[in-house]
């Protein structure tokens, strides 16, 4: 079954795995004690270092392996399901709102290109140096916020949070083509607001007009600086995520199709399999059997 995991279920699922827990951020040590035999959807931003040993699972549908000196990030919206967890794992965690980070990036500055390439690329190996760098500021954040009460509380700990996500901006710098800019032009601005809306909204309508409207600009105008920015139309960019959902849903046996096409706010079943069998060549039915087929043979399934 999946769950949809919002952020503030996250305390009554995981207690006794957290070491901290508040309405904008959520320290979590052992993911031993946590029980991911459902399939669920995150509504909030997890960061997780590997110190020893491996994870398996599956993101979005598919296969991943975490190894230490690794890092996993996972974006609001994707689908989580645990394979695997090695009995020597170990490592930590930091789960973040939508809000907060919102709030974060008022400050720090976002970069559509940094995460466009983590959703590509959720599993990143750092340096030893690298991940002993991010250990320690996660003690410093879990002296200060499971230590209890105090003065600035708030304060120190957002200080903290901050410092630390400079310091992993700077170790992301070297996982990205070209130079990041400080600046961006009017056209890469609204590109970074459409991407935002369209990674924030499900079930994702597959109408430009629809983030159009929201960005308060023409379709037209959208798709053009879409194709001129992101290199594909903005048409392209909105089927290919819907293209994700529908993939990453079929590919979970416990749900039935017709469930699927109606989640996906599809008008109806016939509706759906045309758009299905137009974009992946094979009906729903016949990609959900191969997908099962090369997920039960250990391979994955484009």
């Amino acid at each position: 079954m999946e769950i949809n995991l919002k952020f503030e279920d996250v305390n009554s699922l995981a207690r006794d795995a957290l070491a901290f827990y508040d309405e904008r951020i959520f320290l979590i040590d052992n993911l031993h004690k946590i029980d991911l035999e459902d399939v669920m959807r995150l509504d909030f931003y997890i960061a997780w270092c590997c110190l020893s040993g491996k994870a398996s699972l599956f993101l979005g549908g598919e296969p991943r392996e975490v190894r230490p000196d690794e890092l996993l990030i996972c974006h609001p919206g994707i689908v989580v399901e645990r394979s695997m967890l090695s009995l020597d794992f170990e490592g930590f965690g930091i789960g973040l709102s939508k809000e907060y980070v919102r709030q974060l990036l008022l400050l720090l500055g976002s970069n559509w290109e940094r995460e466009m390439y983590l959703e590509r690329n959720p599993i990143l190996r750092l340096t030893a140096q690298e991940m002993e760098r991010l250990a320690q500021y996660y003690a410093l954040l879990h002296t200060k916020l499971a230590g209890g009460r105090g003065y600035y509380e708030k304060e120190i700990a957002d200080a903290l949070l901050q410092a630390m996500l400079y310091e992993l901006g700077a170790i992301l710098r070297r996982f990205e083509p070209g130079n990041l800019r400080a600046a961006y032009s009017s056209g890469e601005s609204l590109f970074q607001r459409f991407m935002g809306l369209l990674s924030s909204v499900y079930p994702r309508p597959r109408l430009v007009a629809w983030y159009a409207e929201e960005l308060h600009v023409s379709p037209k105008y959208l798709s053009a600086v879409c194709r001129q920015v992101g290199g594909e139309t903005a048409s392209a960019i909105v089927n290919r995520y819907v293209l994700n959902d529908v993939k990453t849903l079929l590919r979970q046996p416990n749900k039935g199709i017709k469930e699927i096409a109606y989640e996906l706010d599809f008008p109806d079943l016939s509706f759906f399999g045309r758009y299905v069998k137009k974009n992946l060549g094979v009906s729903p039915r016949q990609f959900r059997e191969q997908a099962l087929l090369a997920r039960a043979e250990g391979g994955g399934m484009e």
